[in-house]
């Protein structure tokens, strides 16, 4: 079940900055949702550093 962390990762690292606020003004608001989204990133990098690959060595 690797696939599934990594794909979590992947979404959520490539959304993780809040592109489509660029240009605007730093608000409380833009910063809650920097905050939360680095939350799940990091949730999702964790998981994915705790999941074992079962690579040939």
């Amino acid at each position: 079940m690797f696939l599934l962390p990594l794909h979590l990762a992947l979404f959520t690292g490539l959304s993780t900055p809040p592109f489509e606020h660029l240009g605007t003004k730093p608000t409380s608001t833009l910063h809650h949702i920097a905050t939360e989204r680095a939350a799940i990133a990091r949730f999702s990098l964790d998981l994915l550093e705790s999941t074992e690959t079962h690579a040939a060595a």
